[in-house]
């Protein structure tokens, strides 16, 4: 059986981390779209 590169265990911590970034995001003025380089 092949090894799954992603799993619950790798997966979650990443979706934390995306959710901390995007918040980072938006307190500095950038959209939550991920449009690079406009700001709102």
């Amino acid at each position: 059986m092949k090894r799954r590169k992603y799993h619950p265990g790798n997966l979650i911590p990443m979706f934390r981390l995306a959710s901390k970034l995007c918040k980072q995001m938006r307190a500095a003025g950038f959209t939550d779209k991920g449009v690079a380089g406009v700001k709102t």
